[in-house]
Order: C-alpha cells, then structure tokens, then sequence
C-alpha cells in the first residue's frame, strides 16, 4: 500500500489535492484506516490517477473527469476514446470562437488610429400632451406591412381632427425567429 504522500509523488500531486478529489468522490484511496483516517492507495491505482492528471492537463474539467469515471471510461478504451473525441469538438468550437474574437480586434487593430468617440449625453424634451394610436403587424395578419400602413393612411384626417399631428411612425418587433 502506498501512503497519500507517496502517491502524490507518483503524480506531482499535492496531498491536498488527492484529499479534494477523495472528498468530491472522484479518486478514493482503497484503504482508509479506521485509527488515524490515514489514507492509503493501492499500486493499481498508480495507473487510474495517472489517467485523470492527464485528463485535467487536456483541460477537461473535474466534473467532466468525475462523469467518465462514473460511467467506467477510465478503464474502458472505447469510452475513454468517446470522451476524447467529445472534448475535442468542445476544444475546436471554443477555438473557432476565440478565433473568431481576435480576427474582429486585428480588424479594428488595422484601422487608422482614432479617438474615442465623446460620451452621449441625452437631451430631455418635453412635449405636450399628445394622442397617440399604434398599430400592430403580425406575420399571421392579412396583408404585408406596406399595406397596414396604406390602411391607416386615408384615416389620418381623423387624427388631425383630434389634435396635431407631430408626425407618423411605426414600431418594429423582431419576430420569434429574430428576423
């Protein structure tokens, strides 16, 4: 039996870290003694650890290497081998992003130096009271938004009638789908 220290060594591992992977259930010694709480490890499980230092230095996280022991891949190669293959396209979309995030800053890197644009400072305008009528498009209502707008038109004398008219405008929403 090897002592928490000794397989720590094994490792490059601090003892801390064997008791943080005990206490989350993800490397537990084979033998805790009943005395001392000393823990002790099996030479077998030289190899297991081996497995999940080397998982966490891919940079999968300890949640990540917790679910593939549970579910035996630390010892199954076609699991093991599954796990990677999923990592890898986790690693390649987080790439393609970072990517993505440094092509925008060259981008903006390359333009001719300028300065920051001065801060805005909203102007408030009071207005009087006013009558306001909207009007609402759907996708399931009869006819384009062009022709809405061609409805309400011609009744636009209703509204001068009423009050001024400071000026007509609409109000678009994205639609479910973003467009």
């Amino acid at each position: 039996m090897l002592t928490i220290g000794q397989m720590a060594r094994c490792h490059a591992l601090s003892t801390k870290t064997l008791r943080h992977y005990d206490r989350i259930g993800l490397f537990r010694p084979a033998l805790t003694g009943q005395d001392n709480g000393y823990r002790y490890y099996a030479p077998a499980q030289i190899a297991t650890l081996g497995r999940i230092v080397w998982l966490r230095q891919l940079g999968l996280g300890l949640e990540e290497i917790g679910q593939i022991a549970r579910d035996g891949g630390l010892e199954d190669v076609n699991h093991w081998r599954d796990s990677l293959q999923l990592h890898a396209a986790a690693l390649s979309e987080a790439i393609a992003r970072q990517q993505r995030t440094l092509e925008q800053i060259s981008r903006y890197l390359a333009q001719p130096q300028r300065s920051l644009p001065a801060m805005q400072t909203p102007t408030v305008v009071d207005y009087p009271a006013v009558h306001v009528i909207g009007m609402r498009w759907h996708p399931q209502d009869v006819g384009t938004i062009a022709e809405t707008w061609q409805r309400f038109l011609p009744r636009q004398g209703e509204i001068q009638s009423r009050a001024p008219i400071m000026g007509a405008f609409g109000v678009c929403e994205p639609l479910a789908d973003g467009q």
